[in-house]
């Protein structure tokens, strides 16, 4: 029995694994990643970790088909793949902590607003930012002025959920789309009632929208893995195409996007090089990246999202700290996809040899 790699996930998945349903967390490949580094992994949840106790509850495989609930020893690593912590929860990180326990990705959710304002500082990414503001009248009205086309979209949603679009018909005709309606609307007339409160909630950012290439008429991102390995340092575990479903404006898989390998989105266009696109999609990764972990604790295993213009040139469109990985799964990038589980867990071993 190895040294135990503690994978904190959410109730969700806990009861998945313990009833031996399938999750995004591919336990498989998690297995064979601690085989390689001499750890056991095991899955357990906020709520089974007791401060100032060296044993805890987890699942622990027990035969080849089954995990179980068992007491071990605390782990002295481990990976963060759960949701945001309330109050209460995230001051039992930090007594674990403070008790010598390596926690890393320990925050899963931030405020789009927030990565924003963060990348901002840094003069060599700036030119990659659309122009984003928190929600409220003034900005809405002031960024209708200046584009033609806007996003609105909550600061902490997921999944491409409730994102709304808003483009201009004619000069002061406006249209209104979400995943389900559409309505025409005049900015020289009140509001509708709906766009109103939207617009009104700071729960909500507005963002310029990126006018983002497209494979067969449809829009598509990129969604880069980008994760510390087992030197401690970042690397690009993979990188796949995502493309919108037809007549959608937003590529997640949930809203029926489909992943494909980029070589295959991009062979036809004569005037790109791959390999020089690639390149320049990993250095624009890294650099975000590097900058991130200056400001926030433990930021290790990230998956963005890039937007790439028709000439290529890559545009920040946010930064998933809980990556489910499907993505690679979907496009057929098994290799990619394995290598999302293997480079964390080689982290984990480079934390507890340099502790």
């Amino acid at each position: 029995m190895g040294i135990y790699l503690g994978i904190l996930v959410s109730s969700f998945v806990f009861n998945k694994i313990r009833k031996q349903i399938p999750t995004h967390e591919f336990i498989e490949f998690y297995e064979d990643a601690c085989t390689e580094y001499g750890f056991t992994p095991c899955f357990f949840r906020i709520n089974d970790i007791v401060v100032k106790q060296e044993n805890m509850k987890a699942l622990v495989r027990v035969n080849e088909s089954e995990y179980r609930v068992k007491v071990i020893s605390r782990p002295k690593v481990i990976h963060n793949r759960g949701l945001g912590f309330q109050k209460n929860e995230q001051k039992k990180i930090e007594a674990l902590k403070n008790e010598g326990v390596m926690i890393f990705n320990e925050c899963t959710r931030y405020e789009k607003l927030e990565i924003h304002k963060l990348l901002m500082n840094n003069n060599e990414i700036k030119p990659h930012l659309p122009v984003t503001l928190s929600a409220n009248i003034n900005n809405f009205y002031q960024m209708l002025l200046k584009h033609k086309e806007i996003l609105i979209k909550p600061s902490n949603g997921t999944f491409g959920k409730d994102i709304i679009k808003i483009t201009q018909k004619n000069n002061d005709i406006w249209l209104y789309k979400n995943l389900e309606t559409e309505q025409l609307f005049s900015i020289n007339k009140t509001l509708p009632s709906h766009i109103e409160n939207i617009v009104k909630d700071s729960k909500y950012i507005i963002q310029q929208r990126i006018q983002l290439a497209t494979y067969q008429g449809c829009p598509f991102d990129i969604r880069v893995s980008v994760q510390k390995n087992h030197s401690g340092i970042w690397q690009i575990s993979g990188i796949v195409a995502k493309v919108a479903k037809k007549g959608m404006y937003v590529t997640n898989v949930a809203s029926g996007g489909k992943c494909y390998p980029l070589e295959i989105i991009v062979k036809n266009k004569s005037r790109v090089d791959i390999n020089h696109l690639k390149r320049n999609i990993e250095k624009f990764a890294l650099l975000v990246c590097e900058h991130l972990e200056k400001h926030l604790r433990h930021f290790a295993d990230v998956g963005l999202d890039i937007g790439l213009t028709n000439d290529g040139f890559p545009m920040f469109i946010e930064c998933n700290c809980r990556d489910l990985r499907y993505s690679f799964k979907e496009a057929g990038l098994i290799d990619e996809w394995k290598s999302t589980f293997y480079t964390p867990v080689g982290y984990a071993n480079y934390l507890l040899k340099n502790k």
